[in-house]
């Protein structure tokens, strides 16, 4: 008996041992990869990881399963990810509030964006829209900043992430006006609420402002993007409007937990270089208005800093105090 218990431990422990080893030869554990997304479904961060994770796990002959674990500014997936074991078999999703906008916000925050992970690639990056629910009174954004102005607590306004919180503020400063902020565990449901009237106006990603606009479902006031769009040429520009140096928008990059072996964070690069080479994955995210931008680990990191400073300036210059 105590002969066979031996066996078993040594056993045990060659397992154990196995994973690791793999993991330093640039193999992925023999098991799912858990893609990790910070909002609920229906929303950019998971288009995003919809489109990626079937080409992802072709590529790396995995299955990659994509877990939605929304929370107000993707607080709880972030948490999750960043205590997972670094073997390359759970990867977030996470955006400029995740990961440049948090860590301002908050001031006792459960991950260090900068400190917990490792960046592998900027991916994509949208505009933003502001939409209006289509029987508000305002007619178009300066009647809005009017009214806004003459009764400050007239009006709310979704708040579906931190980057969308900051982009509040950031107008309500620039522009003189109150609104009301309501938070939203995401895009999808802060997009029912604006469609439905239950929020009066919303700042959304491009690539989801499109459809609803064409449709007539809710109102294009004004995009936050140097022109106007093509499927959205009604809808104008704040520069257009006045509203001066509101260049606003959300990226999304794919980020490993720290300590992920450099042999596979250079092998997730190569295969995200690869695929979105794929002139049918590209149309499918520049046809919404999304500009792909595929980094490299290095690149993406020293953006990330200095994302985290300029949304700190941002914040300070419009008066938000960490929660």
């Amino acid at each position: 008996m105590r002969n066979h218990l031996i066996v078993f431990v040594v056993l045990l422990g060659a397992l154990v041992a196995a994973e690791p080893a793999s993991a330093a030869a640039g193999e992925f554990p023999n098991r799912p990869v858990r893609l990790l997304v910070v909002s609920a479904p229906g929303g950019p961060s998971d288009m995003v990881a919809r489109l990626v994770a079937p080409r992802l796990a072709e590529s790396l002959a995995r299955n990659v399963v994509v877990d939605n674990r929304p929370s107000v500014n993707g607080v709880l997936a972030c948490e999750i990810a960043a205590k997972a074991a670094p073997d390359g078999a759970t990867l977030l999703l996470g955006n400029s509030g995740t990961h440049a906008v948090n860590v301002t916000m908050y001031r006792n925050l459960p991950y260090d964006p900068v400190r917990d992970f490792v960046p592998v690639s900027q991916l994509v990056q949208f505009g933003s829209v502001l939409l209006a629910y289509p029987k508000i009174a305002p007619r178009n954004f300066n009647e809005l900043m009017s009214a806004a102005r003459r009764d400050p607590n007239r009006f709310n306004i979704g708040v579906p992430g931190a980057t969308g919180a900051v982009t509040v503020e950031m107008l309500k400063s620039i522009a003189g006006i109150g609104l009301t902020a309501v938070p939203y565990k995401g895009s999808a449901p802060a997009e029912i609420a604006v469609i439905s009237g239950e929020i009066d106006v919303l700042f959304v990603s491009v690539s989801n402002a499109v459809p609803h606009v064409q449709s007539g479902r809710v109102k294009g006031f004004g995009i936050s993007t140097a022109a106007r769009l093509p499927l959205m040429p009604e809808v104008p520009t704040f520069e257009e409007l006045g509203v001066r140096d509101f260049r606003v928008g959300v990226w999304h990059g794919l980020f490993a937990p720290a300590g992920t072996p450099a042999v596979l964070v250079r092998r997730l690069h190569h295969e995200l270089v690869r695929m979105f080479g794929n002139v049918d994955l590209r149309k499918q995210f520049t046809d919404t208005g999304t500009e792909v931008i595929v980094n490299t680990p290095d690149e993406f990191a020293a953006k990330l800093k200095s994302e985290i400073e300029r949304y700190r300036r941002i914040m300070t210059a419009a008066g938000v105090q960490p929660q």
